[in-house]
């Protein structure tokens, strides 16, 4: 079987936007917000948190979001090859 290097391109690319720009503001915005409840909304630590990502001042945990969504994708990729190769 053929690995197509678009599709695992696309996969990782993916991997890291969703890591990154969903993953990553979502558990900070959670964490501040379980450690710092004050009558606050959470969707203001989650507004602050989006801004952190945007303006990359976190670069730890950037590139740890990238890490992890680089992962996924290649997990992902894994099964699916593997769903592929028994239908075959």
């Amino acid at each position: 079987m053929k690995t197509n290097k678009k599709a695992i391109v696309l996969a990782v690319a993916s991997g890291i936007l969703l890591g990154v720009f969903v993953i990553q503001p979502i558990t900070v915005s959670l964490h501040a917000f379980d450690s710092h409840v004050q009558g606050e909304s959470w969707f203001s630590y989650l507004m602050d948190s989006y801004g952190q990502v945007l303006s990359f001042t976190d670069m730890k945990g950037t590139l740890l979001a990238m890490f992890y969504g680089v992962m996924a994708a290649l997990f992902v990729m894994m099964i699916t090859t593997k769903r592929r190769k028994k239908t075959e």
